[in-house]
């Protein structure tokens, strides 16, 4: 059979476009939670002064350093969550995903709603290494929020970019007491 195809080679050779089925799967949330959110700290951040931990820097997952709390993805996933208005288990066999490479370690970006999305677990580690379906998530995040981290070029709508998408989840008042209620402090 010989070597083994990267897995952009292979989608390639097989005709296979996972953007479609991403654009169908995936849980947004709502844009006036976003907006709401961007109101009140600027970023859009549903918890403020977080970020991820970077392996082999000082301190631990957990930890707060220098007033940042240094987290896994347990507040990002958190933040979507609680912005679609699901339980803490809710949806099943779901990943919380950041939109922009990098944006994890740094405190505008780790729990910004725009630049998170609920995939499938089967197609949530492919989101960051596969590079169409990155970038269609990219353009889809700005089409959706309008927002794009400081110190990235606005997103060009790639060829192939898929016609339907799931649609944000409805605003509700239960969101935005969650909005209101959520917790402030690292």
């Amino acid at each position: 059979m010989g070597k083994p195809l990267t897995l952009e080679a292979a989608f390639a050779q097989l005709k296979i476009d996972l953007r479609p089925l991403v654009a169908l799967c995936g849980y947004w949330s709502p844009v006036e939670a976003f907006q709401k959110l961007r109101e009140e700290n600027g970023f859009g951040v549903w918890h403020e002064k977080v970020r991820r931990h970077k392996a082999g820097e000082p301190g631990k997952k957990g930890s707060v350093i220098d007033g940042v709390r240094h987290d896994d993805n347990t507040y990002a996933n958190t933040a979507v969550k609680q912005a679609c208005g699901f339980e803490k288990k809710q949806p099943v066999g779901y990943e919380t995903c950041h939109i922009w490479p990098k944006s994890t370690y740094d405190i505008r970006y780790h729990t910004c709603l725009a630049n998170l999305v609920l995939l499938p677990r089967t197609l949530a580690g492919i989101s960051d290494h596969y590079e169409p379906l990155s970038v269609a998530l990219r353009y889809r995040a700005f089409e959706l929020y309008g927002w794009k981290p400081e110190e990235q070029d606005e997103p060009i709508k790639p060829e192939g970019y898929p016609l339907i998408w799931s649609s944000p989840v409805t605003f509700t008042t239960l969101i935005l007491d969650r909005i209101r209620r959520r917790t402030k402090r690292i």
